[in-house]
């Protein structure tokens, strides 16, 4: 994913102030961006272009099988590794369904977290490329996306598909209740610079809005059918675009926090009530992709823990970039290559393992050996 040119110290205005150390268990859901366009067999990401090797990249994994989204081996060796880590969210970053690895592909995802008997549940990462690639492939030669009403469908047909695929049960929701008592299922987005007309912006994401809760509802006590309005996080940048966003908006996001460290979004939406968003990575490297200013270095992990520890009391949603983005460098999951300062390896858990004691050690079931 491209990174979100920002000045610095705008961005700087816009979060939070300084936080809290460490976020209170029990009310801060951690989450991380998954991606899910990864084919080994066909070398797709260029691996010479990779910060750093995942098992099944280099060579298949033991059963002959490669890291990939068409493996189901691999969703599960996901699902499992995020477990694990202590995850409570993954987000998908979907780009919809005129791709290769379109939101269908994600009934693995959900197959996998079945199988693993997982606790996780899934949110949207819309990554707004996704919407300038399929209107690109209808008008060749557009330099960008008019927010024109014909326009809206391509950002509300991502939403319906996804949360097709995923069932209800599964859906990550802004406070982790059930949406049937009162959570709502988070979408997270990527930031506008595909698009033009941005005066449109606000009503837009009004409309998807209202789109969802006339597609989506379940069933209350008494057999009535209610719709279940989504919890939208807009990057930041579209309110800097577009300031009637944030009437619309429940709160922000960004992405690029893996080169910045944790930063924190404070918000009121439509419902005033604040809902707190911090973002942060372990770190990123952009080297081998002709970025060398996109670089922080790890550390032995004294980044991220340094990241994990900002993360304010009151945070509702701890968003992770990455779990896997290979391209970028700013992946927590497995590799063969960690890196350790001064010569050698770290284990290829070392991340997940860090964040897996940040958030207070294994899990029961993994401490009984299961």
């Amino acid at each position: 994913m491209r990174a979100a040119s920002c000045a610095f110290a705008l961005l700087l205005s816009t979060a939070s102030a300084p936080a809290e150390p460490q976020a209170a268990p029990g009310r801060t859901r951690y989450a991380a961006h998954l991606f899910y366009w990864g084919r080994a067999d066909a070398n797709d990401p260029p691996r010479e272009k990779c910060a750093y090797q995942p098992p099944g990249t280099l060579k298949p994994y033991e059963d002959g099988t490669w890291y990939s989204y068409d493996n189901p081996g691999w969703w599960l060796r996901e699902v499992k590794d995020m477990t694990r880590a202590r995850l409570d969210y993954v987000l998908p970053v979907c780009w919809g369904d005129k791709v290769h690895f379109s939101t269908s592909k994600l009934a693995r995802l959900v197959d996998a977290i079945r199988a693993a008997n997982s606790p996780l549940k899934v949110g949207l990462y819309d990554d707004t490329a996704g919407q300038d690639a399929e209107y690109k492939m209808a008008h060749p030669g557009a330099a960008k996306v008019p927010l024109a009403r014909d326009t809206w469908p391509l950002f509300f047909q991502k939403w319906k598909s996804f949360f097709t695929v995923i069932p209800m049960d599964l859906w990550a929701t802004h406070n982790g209740e059930p949406v049937e008592r009162g959570g709502r299922p988070l979408i997270l987005t990527f930031t506008p610079q595909f698009f033009d007309t941005l005066d449109q912006a606000d009503a837009m994401w009004a409309w998807c809005k209202v789109e969802f809760k006339k597609e989506f509802k379940f069933k209350d006590p008494k057999g009535r059918d209610v719709g279940v309005e989504p919890w939208l996080l807009l990057d930041w940048k579209w309110s800097t675009a577009a300031k009637a966003c944030d009437k619309v908006t429940d709160g922000f996001c960004i992405y690029s926090a893996s080169i910045r460290g944790t930063l924190t979004f404070t918000h009121k939406g439509p419902t005033g009530v604040p809902y707190v968003c911090s973002n942060l990575g372990p770190g990123r490297d952009d080297r081998l992709i002709g970025k060398p200013e996109n670089h922080t270095p790890r550390s032995d992990g004294a980044w991220f823990l340094e990241n994990l520890r900002k993360i304010p009391k009151n945070c509702d949603l701890a968003v992770i970039e990455s779990r896997n983005e290979l391209y970028e460098g700013s992946a927590m999951c497995r590799m063969v290559d960690w890196p350790k300062d001064g010569g050698g390896l770290l284990p290829e858990t070392f991340y997940i393992d860090l964040l897996r004691d940040f958030r207070g050690g294994p899990l029961p079931s993994e401490r009984r050996g299961r």
